[in-house]
């Protein structure tokens, strides 16, 4: 009997693990790539201080493109991003205005994080916590729909799983883009408007009561899912999702970004240039700079670049986007390309995963002097003006200048005339 017993229990215990592992609860939800999209109204009309979020797992090309996310009216107004028909290759969509590519090549049936970032005009997109576009442009602002897996029109399906979405009111910079890269955000988080954990049904069970997405973030920002079959493992909950449903704990990044001018460092925020550093230029019109990360993280470096009333005059000129070891560097110049006489200065702001300064940023100078003379190159520059009855020297007149010549060849240095063989000439034979 106890044998029996035994075998018994053990059968029950089996078929209420089987019963179990069948009720899985879904963590993700499956786009069949042919009409499934999951839509509300826009979440957000603004046009900067915006992020969106999603974790993806792309399983097919098609021969239409797929919408991964949108915010408006894809062929009129807003953004997202998108991948073009029979490509891997994303793309950020701005609707009515342009569709640029990001060069990334995304790996099928694989999960991987996608953040669109918009901050004063210029959209970052990061895969995975990594910078793979920073794009300047115009944004009209967006009116239509919040879009997940399509177009405006129901077209451009998804294919594949999509979990985790977030739309932020602020722009992430990269070292909270990488802090929350693999958790879930439970519920509220400062800025954030749209908090969509997928975390729904039954894992490729019957689910067609649960056609709706669930807003975490408290803001009632409910989603409609738009013709799934919510039957079986495809257009369906499914599981697992992009991140371990309810993990929360949070990884920061561990670089730090250190800046050096003649071997004196540049604080963060600094708005008092120094001759010591090379933060002010002085009359000199290039100037090299170290970057250095002396963290124990790898540094990754999205964009440089200068703001303020003057920022048109300076440039880093060397190429600094891109991964840096710890204790690795990076030498570039800044370049001031004055306009006019003066002293002319301009912030220049270092965007990074450094936690402490994800914008690191510093005030430089430099200063111009009036021309005091023009150099003429010797193969075709010349100085002319319309004849002049003032210019008519018929009896007595005095034409005179300082010159400096580089060259030894014949060179004609002034003419007064008013035909071929009619004036008076004054030139050099010989560079003497």
């Amino acid at each position: 009997m106890g044998k029996s017993f035994a075998k018994s229990f053990f059968a029950f215990c089996f078929l209420l693990s089987s019963f179990f592992i069948k009720s899985q609860t879904g963590s993700a939800l499956n786009f069949d790539g042919l009409n499934d999209y999951v839509s509300r109204g826009i979440v957000s009309s603004a046009t900067n201080s915006i992020t969106m979020q999603a974790h993806v797992i792309m399983t097919n090309t098609g021969s239409v493109g797929q919408v991964v996310f949108f915010n408006g009216n894809t062929g009129g107004n807003g953004y997202g991003l998108y991948f073009p028909a029979n490509s891997k290759v994303l793309n950020l969509l701005l609707g009515g205005i342009s569709l640029a590519s990001t060069g990334y090549s995304i790996t099928l049936n694989q999960w991987t994080e996608l953040t669109l970032v918009i901050q004063n005009n210029i959209c970052y997109v990061y895969v995975n916590g990594v910078s793979v576009m920073v794009y300047g442009s115009g944004i009209a602002v967006p009116s239509g729909s919040f879009l997940i897996g399509a177009d405006n029109a129901g077209g451009n399906n998804f294919f594949g799983n999509i979990d985790e979405v977030r739309v932020w009111s602020k722009s992430l910079s990269q070292c909270e883009i990488q802090t929350y890269l693999n958790c879930e955000i439970p519920t509220t988080a400062s800025n954030l408007i749209a908090n969509y954990h997928f975390n729904q049904g039954t894992a490729a069970g019957t689910n067609t009561g649960i056609n709706t997405l669930i807003d975490a973030s408290g803001n009632s920002n409910t989603c409609t899912l738009n013709n799934f079959t919510l039957s079986g493992s495809t257009s369906n909950w499914v599981s697992p999702g992009g991140v371990v449903s309810g993990y929360t704990v949070t990884s920061a990044p561990t670089a730090t970004l250190g800046i050096t001018g003649n071997g004196n460092a540049i604080l963060a925020g600094s708005n008092t240039p120094s001759l010591s550093n090379f933060t002010d230029m002085g009359a000199n019109t290039t100037r090299t700079f170290v970057i250095t990360n002396v963290g124990t993280g790898t540094l990754y470096i999205d964009n440089i670049y200068f703001t303020g009333t003057n920022a048109s005059l300076f440039n880093y000129t060397t190429s600094y986007t891109g991964t840096m070891a710890a204790s690795g560097t990076n030498t570039g110049t800044i370049v001031f390309t004055p306009t006019a006489a003066g002293t002319f200065t301009a912030i220049a702001n270092i965007i990074s995963n450094d936690c402490a300064n994800p914008n690191f940023s510093f005030v430089v100078s430099a200063s111009a002097s009036a021309a005091s003379a023009l150099n003429l190159d010797g193969v075709n520059d010349f100085i002319s003006t319309t004849n002049s009855s003032s210019f008519a020297l018929t009896t007595a007149g005095c034409a005179e200048g300082w010159f400096k010549t580089t060259a030894t060849n014949q060179m004609e240095i002034m003419r007064l005339y008013s035909g071929a063989d009619n004036g008076l000439e004054m030139s050099i034979n010989n560079g003497k």
